[in-house]
């Protein structure tokens, strides 16, 4: 708990130098983008659990991020984080995570948030969301489509794999890194984080979307002849209400003839 009130006060200490450091601090005293840096140093002077503080991080680094992009005139769009305030907190957080299970957590959405990594060994940087070199204004999508454009020396298996991963990849929602699947339905459990989501939308998994059809689609429900077929269960799936069903007759006494 003490290794955590430590962090929490080094959290608030970056916060305060990040205000000192926009150039028209002055005449921002009332900007909201100040009046919520100010909130978040508040709420990091009091106790907080670690549920708690793992629902704030993403908020709070979109937060850091729009201050450090409108107020911070040596920020940079580039994905050179270290000398970024955001970098430095989303480091803290990690080192506040005192349960394994939280700090995985902490772990991906560090990630997804930065994504660029130096290797130690050949000091070049990679993306960790797509496993090739890191492109600081480009998509991973764009990224990937530039490579097999501009590069012709690209040998061919190279290039058959990028377009294999542009046509059965997708960013997880939670932790931003590519995963596959080329079949199966529209359930999907990221293979690193664990998060559930719909592969067609990339919402949250619920009961808004079907294993075959995706809430978002507008047709999902409608057969080719117009007419509704919302009650009727996936094709590959268990009609659960019809099961239902079936056991609740079989269970009724039978009847009894006079």
């Amino acid at each position: 708990m003490q290794v955590t009130h430590v962090v929490y006060s080094f959290i608030c200490d970056i916060l305060t130098t990040m205000i000192s450091s926009c150039p028209k601090q002055d005449r921002h005293m009332n900007d909201k983008d100040h009046a919520v840096i100010y909130d978040w140093i508040q709420l990091f002077q009091q106790d907080m659990t670690e549920t708690m503080l793992a629902s704030v991080y993403k908020p709070m680094m979109k937060d850091l991020f729009k201050f450090e992009k409108h107020h911070i005139t040596h920020y940079s769009s580039s994905k050179q984080y270290q000398h970024h305030y955001s970098y430095q907190i989303s480091l803290l957080f990690l080192k506040s995570a005192l349960r394994p299970e939280i700090w995985k957590q902490f772990q991906f959405a560090h990630i997804s948030f930065f994504p660029s990594m130096n290797c130690s060994v050949c000091h070049s940087s990679i993306c960790l969301h797509c496993g090739y070199d890191a492109h600081a204004s480009l998509t991973c999508d764009e990224n990937m489509r530039k490579l097999i454009k501009n590069n012709k020396n690209l040998p061919n298996e190279v290039k058959k794999t990028i377009v294999w991963t542009l046509q059965n990849s997708r960013q997880c929602p939670n932790c931003s890194i590519m995963i596959n699947r080329d079949e199966g339905c529209n359930k999907v459990d990221c293979s690193y984080c664990g998060y559930s989501f719909c592969w067609c939308c990339r919402s949250s998994w619920s009961e808004g979307c079907g294993f075959y059809r995706c809430s978002t689609d507008k047709n999902s429900n409608q057969s080719m002849t117009g007419y509704d077929n919302s009650a009727q269960a996936e094709v590959g799936v268990p009609d659960m209400k019809n099961i239902q069903e079936r056991i609740r007759l079989n269970r009724q006494p039978p009847i009894a003839f006079n």
